[in-house]
C-alpha cells in the first residue's frame, strides 16, 4: 500500500511538471551568453534568474525551463531589455533585435536604463497572450502619451471613452490571466484620470475583488495605491494605535485584527495580508535623498519580527515566500551579513579584492568623478585617517568614466588611500548603490558593520566610535585615546 502511494505521488508530481522552450537563431549574438530572469514576486521586484541563452558559433540558442504558471520573463540584451510571457507547455520561436552594444557614454553611466522592447515571436498567432497584450499595451500607451497634456476634465472624458473602446477592441482572448491584466491596466488609466484618494481607490479597485498577486498589471496598481501603506494609515484617526501593534507588540495577529475591524475597505484576509506585506516592505525602503541615508520610520528589527510572524502564521504559502523574499532583501546588507566580494583595478592596473583587507575595518564608499561633494568628504576622510591610523582602511570606488580617465585623474590627485575603478555595474547591484555618495563599514571578517554608514561630513567618526560601545557603556581603549586627542 505504501509503495502504491509513493508511486502515485511521483506520477502526480510528474503530471504537474511542465516545461516551456525558447529557441531561435541570432547570428549577431554568436558566442554570447544572455541572462534570462523573472521577478521573485511583485512586491520586492527582485531579479530571479531562470537560465541563460547560450549562443553557438552560428547564433543558435535554446533554453528549456520549468513553468507552473504564466510567467513574465526578461532578456538582458545589452542596450535593450526584452520581455515576453511564458505559458506552460509551449515552444516559442523568437527573434531578437540585432546586437547593439552601449556607446562609451552609455557603458559608463552607472544608472543607464535599458530600452524596453517586446520579444517578437515567430510562431505566434493573432490572439495569443503575447500578441494581444503587446497590441493592447501599445494602444493604451499611445493614448496616454497623446492625451497626458490635456486639462484634468478633458483627460477624464477622453480616458472614459478610451477605456470603453480598448475594452471592446481587445476582447479576442478570454483567458483569465489576460482578462485581469486588461481590467487592471484600464483601472490604472481610471486612477490617472480621476486621481482617487487611497481609500477610495482601494474601495473601487480592490475591495470585494479577487487578489491576483501574480498578475503584473494588478500588482502595478496595487503597489501604487498601497505605497507606504502602514505608515500612511497609522497617521489617520482609524490607524490610532497601529504603530503600537508594530513597535511594542510586533504582532501580525493584532495588526491584522485592527485593520479588519477598523478599516472597512478590507473584506478578506488575502487582501489585508498582501497590504501588510507591502507596508512592511516599504517600511524598509523609506529613505531621504539627503546624503542618501535611509530614514526608517519603523525600526528594522520590528519589521523583521513581523515578517517572521507572517511566515509562521499566514496560511497562504505564496505570502510566506514573499515574507522570506522581503527578509532576504533587507538582511542581505544588514550588520553581520557577508559583504559581497569584488575584484577591481587601481590606477596602476593592479587588482584588489575585499579579502585582502581581512583583519582591518574598511570604510567603503561609492562615488562619481562629477560629484560636487567629493572634495569636502575627501578632506574629512584624510583627517579621519590620521586619527585611526592602521585601524581603518579607506576604499573609494569611482563609478563612472573610462578606466583611462580614472587612471589619469588619480595621477593628478594626492589622496593617501586606495581608489578603485568599478569596471561594471554588478558591484552597484550587489551593494544596492542607488545614490552617490554612499558609505559602508565592513568589519575585520568581511561582514557589514555599519550599513549604510554616515558620510564624513555627518560625523562618521562619532558613529564609528559609538558602534564599539559595550552594553556597560565602556569601549575599546584605543578608541578612547583617539577621541581624547580630538577633544584636546
Amino acid at each position: 500500500m505504501r509503495l502504491i502511494t509513493v508511486v502515485f505521488v511521483f506520477l502526480l508530481n510528474f503530471a504537474f511538471a511542465q516545461t516551456t522552450t525558447i529557441r531561435g537563431k541570432a547570428p549577431s549574438y554568436a558566442g554570447d551568453k544572455i541572462e534570462v530572469y523573472t521577478y521573485s514576486d511583485y512586491v520586492t521586484m527582485e531579479k530571479l534568474p531562470i537560465g541563460n541563452l547560450n549562443f553557438d558559433s552560428d547564433g543558435n540558442f535554446r533554453l528549456t525551463v520549468e513553468t507552473k504558471d504564466i510567467t513574465l520573463i526578461f532578456l538582458d540584451l545589452y542596450v535593450f531589455r526584452g520581455s515576453m510571457f511564458l505559458e506552460p507547455n509551449q515552444t516559442y520561436e523568437i527573434s531578437l533585435p540585432t546586437k547593439t552594444l552601449p556607446t562609451k557614454n552609455e557603458k559608463n553611466s552607472p544608472f543607464l536604463e535599458q530600452n524596453e522592447i517586446d520579444i517578437f515571436i515567430e510562431n505566434g498567432k493573432q490572439g495569443d497572450l503575447n500578441d494581444i497584450i503587446g497590441s493592447f499595451d501599445l494602444s493604451l500607451n499611445r493614448f496616454i502619451i497623446k492625451h497626458v497634456g490635456f486639462s484634468y476634465g478633458d483627460f477624464r472624458a477622453q480616458a472614459d471613452t478610451a477605456a470603453y473602446l480598448l475594452d471592446s477592441v481587445f476582447s479576442y482572448n478570454n483567458s483569465e490571466f489576460y482578462t485581469y491584466y486588461k481590467k487592471y491596466k484600464l483601472r490604472q488609466l481610471k486612477q490617472m484620470a480621476y486621481r482617487l484618494d487611497d481609500e477610495s481607490a482601494i474601495r473601487a479597485f480592490f475591495t470585494y475583488k479577487k487578489v491576483k498577486f501574480n498578475n503584473p498589471a494588478y500588482m502595478e496598481l496595487f503597489n501604487n495605491v498601497f505605497q507606504n501603506f502602514l505608515i500612511n494609515y497609522s497617521k489617520t484617526p482609524k490607524g490610532t494605535g497601529l504603530m503600537e501593534k508594530i513597535l511594542s507588540y510586533k504582532s501580525y495577529y493584532l495588526l491584522k485584527k485592527q485593520l479588519l475591524e477598523n478599516y472597512f475597505v478590507f473584506k478578506n484576509d488575502s487582501l489585508v495580508d498582501l497590504a501588510i506585506l507591502k507596508g512592511i516592505h516599504d517600511g524598509f525602503t523609506n529613505f531621504s535623498l539627503d546624503v542618501g541615508q535611509h530614514k526608517n520610520q519603523i525600526p528594522g528589527k520590528q519589521l523583521l519580527t513581523l515578517l517572521d510572524s507572517i511566515y509562521y502564521y499566514c496560511p497562504v504559502e505564496d505570502y510566506k515566500q514573499i515574507a522570506l523574499n522581503i527578509k532576504e532583501k533587507y538582511t542581505r546588507m544588514a550588520k553581520g551579513s557577508p559583504a559581497p566580494d569584488f575584484k577591481l583595478r587601481d590606477e596602476n592596473g593592479e587588482f584588489h579584492s575585499l579579502k585582502e583587507f581581512e583583519g582591518k575595518y574598511i570604510y567603503l564608499n561609492f562615488t562619481t568623478s562629477w560629484n560636487y561633494s567629493n572634495q569636502k568628504e575627501f578632506d574629512l576622510i584624510k583627517t579621519s585617517l590620521s586619527k585611526f591610523k592602521d585601524s581603518l582602511q579607506v576604499v573609494t570606488i569611482i563609478c563612472d568614466g573610462e578606466f583611462e580617465d580614472f587612471e589619469l585623474n588619480r595621477r593628478k590627485k594626492s589622496q593617501d588611500w586606495l581608489f578603485l575603478y568599478f569596471e561594471n555595474k554588478e558591484i552597484l547591484t550587489n551593494y544596492r548603490v542607488q545614490i552617490f555618495p554612499i558609505f559602508y563599514v565592513i568589519d575585520q571578517k568581511g561582514k557589514f558593520f555599519i550599513s549604510p554608514a554616515k558620510a564624513p561630513s555627518e560625523e562618521f567618526e562619532k558613529q564609528f566610535f559609538y558602534s564599539f560601545k559595550k552594553k556597560d557603556g565602556t569601549s575599546i581603549p584605543w578608541f578612547e585615546e583617539v577621541f581624547e586627542e580630538k577633544k584636546d
